[in-house]
């Protein structure tokens, strides 16, 4: 009885450690598949975390370039404004110089008399231009002064000014409305008033004006 006790005992040793060494094995391969796993896990964690870092390295290159882009914008921006402003100032002072000159011409082209538009322009023996029925009507009251100067005229001969006639005509066709009395009312020229000192026959006044 001993003895079958102690063959079964030897005949079952290996049989335990076969079966020992086989949970050993499949205990090392589930440690070697779970390392594995883990290992797989890690790595892609790890490639995740590297491309949010690629992404966020390329999404903030972005928006400095973008930032740069907007202070240029602003830059251009700003340049062009003070450029359109300089060009409207320079526009403004040039217009504002062509309508004084325009006036001026206005003023010119004014009876002396009647301070009205000449229409028809004669020069008399002063040298100076008048309205041709003005002047006429100035001869026809008995007054052989000059109206400009108060210095008697030596003749009453009037010759057309072509000249002034070609002047208004110009000032006609490029000036909306022309009329001097316009340009009496932006520079503020008192109407009549020459006409006014030659019925009273106030010749200093005349010399003045």
């Amino acid at each position: 009885s001993s003895a079958a006790l102690a063959r079964a005992a030897g005949q079952s040793r290996p049989q335990e450690a076969t079966r020992r060494t086989g949970l050993w094995a499949a205990m090392a391969s589930e440690d070697a598949m779970r390392r594995a796993a883990l290992h797989q896990q890690v790595a892609a964690e790890e490639g995740a975390l590297v491309t949010a870092q690629v992404a966020q390295e390329r999404a903030r290159h972005q928006i400095d370039q973008l930032r740069i882009e907007l202070q240029d914008a602003r830059e251009s921006a700003r340049t062009a404004q003070e450029t359109s402003e300089a060009t409207l100032q320079y526009l403004e002072a040039e217009a504002n110089s062509l309508r004084g000159t325009f006036l001026a011409l206005c003023m010119q082209c004014a009876c002396p008399i009647s301070q009205e538009t000449l229409r028809e322009p004669v020069v008399a023996a002063d040298g100076h231009t008048y309205e041709r029925r003005n002047i006429e009507n100035w001869f026809a009251r008995g007054s052989l002064l000059s109206p400009m100067t108060g210095v008697p005229l030596g003749s009453t001969e009037l010759v057309a000014n072509q000249f002034a006639t070609q002047v208004v005509q110009r000032l006609r066709e490029h000036g909306e409305e022309f009329e001097v009395s316009d340009a009496q009312e932006e520079v503020q020229a008192p109407a009549g008033l020459l006409l006014e000192a030659a019925l009273r026959g106030d010749r200093q006044v005349c010399i003045n004006l």
